[in-house]
C-alpha cells in the first residue's frame, strides 16, 4: 500500500522548511515582512522528515533487505552530489559562493566535517540519515532482525536519559551524534511501524503507554531547553505520523501533494542556493534591501524547481536501481555456480557420450 498521506506530509514539510530558510535569510541580509509571521516552531521540521524516514526503514528492515546499504545509498549520493554541482553554479553569482576546500570532509555526510562549510546548508540532518542507515544495515543480516525493535525501544529510553544532562549538538560529531535526542524521532517513526504490525498484540499497547509516559516524564524533567522542544515537537509529529497511517486506508492525499513529496528530496537540497541567489541577486540590481517580493520570488522559483529536478531525481533512482539489482542478481548467480558441487566423472561422460549417439 502507498502511503499518499505521508508523502503528502514529505512535501508538505519540505515547503514548510523553504518558508523557514526564507525568514532566516531575509532577516540577515534584508527586512522579512510578512515572513515573520511563521510560526518557530517550523524550526522543528527535521523531527517529522526522521519520524518518517525512521518508519520506511524499519520497513525495510522488516522485509529482509539483504542490500539495505547499497539501495539507500543509491537512493541519497548521486542525486546530493549533482545539485552540490548545481549549487556552485547557483553560488558563483551569490554573495556566498562556494569553495572546494573542505568539499572531500563533507561530501560523505559522515560526521566528522563538522564545522566546516557544508555546501547546501542542510547537510546536518542527512549526517543523521546515514548514521541512521548504517545502524539499520547492521540489522538486516540474518539473525538480527528480531533484535531491531528491542534496540529501538532500548536507544530511545537512553536519549531520553541523556536529555535530561547532555546538550543538543548543533552540529553532530562522531561522540555527540549518538546521544543527540534527534534520534529518538527515528526510533518513534520506526516504533510506529512495528507497533501497526503487531497492533492486536497487548504487549505492543503495554509498550506504546511505557514510552508514552516516559516520554512525558522526560520532557517535563530535562532542563535543557532544547532538548525539551525537540521532545515535544518529535511526540508530536510521531502522534500525527501514527494518525496517518492510521487513516491512510480511507483517506488518500490529493494526487498533487503526493507528487509534491516524491519530488520533496531535490527540493530540500536546492532550495538554499535557489534562495541565496535571489536575494543576492536583489541586492545587486535593486537600491534597496530584499523585502517579501524578493521572499515570494525566491519560494516561486524554489518550488518551480520541484517538478523537473524531482522528475530527473526519480528516473535516475530507478534506473541506477535497476541496475544494481540485475548486479546483484548477477552475483549471486556467479556465486551458486562457483559454489556448486561438481558432477560425478562416470555421469560427464555419460551425458557426453549418450547411447545410440554412434550415428546407427
Amino acid at each position: 500500500m502507498t502511503l499518499t498521506l505521508i508523502q503528502a506530509m514529505r512535501g508538505l514539510a519540505s515547503a514548510c522548511v523553504v518558508l523557514m530558510h526564507i525568514k532566516i535569510f531575509l532577516t540577515k541580509y534584508g527586512d522579512p515582512g510578512l515572513f515573520n509571521g511563521l510560526p518557530e516552531f517550523l524550526g522543528a521540521i527535521p523531527c517529522m522528515f526522521f519520524a518518517i524516514s525512521g518508519y520506511f526503514m524499519a520497513m525495510l528492515v522488516d522485509r529482509r533487505d539483504q542490500h539495505f546499504l547499497a539501495n539507500r545509498l543509491v537512493r541519497i549520493y548521486p542525486t546530493y552530489c549533482g545539485i552540490i554541482a548545481l549549487a556552485f553554479v547557483l553560488r558563483s553569482v551569490s554573495m556566498k559562493p562556494l569553495h572546494l576546500a573542505d568539499l572531500p570532509f563533507v561530501l560523505p555526510l559522515l560526521p566528522f566535517g563538522t564545522g566546516l562549510d557544508y555546501k547546501l546548508g542542510i547537510e546536518w540532518t542527512l549526517v543523521y540519515e546515514v548514521t541512521f542507515y548504517l545502524i539499520c544495515a547492521w540489522y538486516c543480516r540474518p539473525g538480527r532482525y528480531e533484535l531491531f525493535p528491542r534496540m529501538l525501544v532500548a536507544w530511545y529510553l537512553a536519549l531520553l536519559g541523556a536529555s535530561f544532562f547532555l546538550p543538543v549538538p548543533d552540529m553532530p560529531n562522531p561522540l555527540n551524534i549518538w546521544a543527540s535526542p534527534w534520534n529518538a524521532n527515528f526510533c518513534s517513526g520506526a516504533l510506529v511501524y512495528y507497533f501497526f504490525r503487531s497492533i492486536r498484540k497487548p504487549s505492543s499497547w503495554l509498550w506504546a503507554l511505557v514510552l508514552g509516559v516516559a516520554t512525558y516524564f522526560a520532557f517535563v524533567g530535562t532542563p535543557v531547553l532544547k532538548a525539551k522542544s525537540v521532545l515535544f515537537f518529535g511526540a508530536a509529529c510521531t502522534l500525527i505520523l501514527f494518525g496517518m497511517v492510521l487513516v491512510e486506508r480511507w483517506v488518500r492525499a490529493p494526487r498533487f501533494l503526493e507528487r509534491l513529496g516524491d519530488y520533496s528530496y531535490p527540493l530540500y537540497l536546492v532550495h538554499v542556493s535557489i534562495i541565496l541567489t535571489t536575494i543576492s541577486l536583489s541586492m545587486r540590481f535593486t537600491d534597496g534591501k530584499p523585502g517579501v517580493g524578493t521572499g515570494v520570488v525566491a519560494f516561486v522559483l524554489a518550488m518551480a524547481s520541484t517538478w523537473p529536478l524531482g522528475r530527473l531525481d526519480v528516473a535516475m533512482h530507478k534506473r541506477l536501481k535497476a541496475k544494481l539489482k540485475r548486479y546483484f542478481a548477477n552475483r549471486e548467480a556467479r556465486l551458486s555456480v562457483q559454489n556448486a558441487p561438481a558432477a560425478p566423472v562416470g555421469v560427464a561422460v555419460e551425458l557426453e557420450h549418450p547411447a545410440g549417439h554412434s550415428g546407427s
